[in-house]
């Protein structure tokens, strides 16, 4: 059991329903059930351990429903389409090592006209994840 929170990966205290996703340093809050089915594909840890790493973590944007995965039809860059301090953001998505590290799910990429992504401003990329160690995979 890991005594850190690793980036990537998908949490809950125990007998509580809150997930929660570490993003770089902080702690997500996922707010939608939908949302955590359409855009993650992680296993939910959980432990008396994780509990106390939940609370002493930094708590960041929590992950609003109507967050997905995108990609545009001319493009295969998979994008996040994510809230960030209120305003909705684009993340590039770099490599495809990085996304199933930063537990993304495959099948639920949307392909949307570029024009559409295109108007999305561009948030942080997001261009390493960490295995179940919390070594670095880019």
């Amino acid at each position: 059991m890991s005594t850190k929170l690793i980036t990537g990966k998908l949490y809950k205290k125990v007998g509580r329903d809150e997930v929660y996703y570490f993003d770089q340093d902080t702690l997500r809050y996922v707010q939608s059930i939908d949302t955590l089915n359409g855009v993650f594909d992680g296993v939910l840890q959980e432990s008396p351990t994780i509990d106390a790493l939940i609370d002493g973590a930094p708590k960041g944007d929590p992950i609003v429903p109507g967050s997905y995965l995108a990609k545009s039809e001319i493009s295969d860059t998979v994008y996040f389409i994510d809230s960030l301090g209120g305003a909705v953001k684009k993340r590039a998505i770099s490599t495809s090592p990085v996304f199933e590290a930063r537990s993304f799910k495959w099948s639920t990429i949307m392909t949307v006209p570029w024009l559409t992504l295109g108007a999305i401003p561009d948030g942080p990329a997001i261009t390493i994840g960490y295995d179940d160690n919390g070594n670095p995979i880019t």
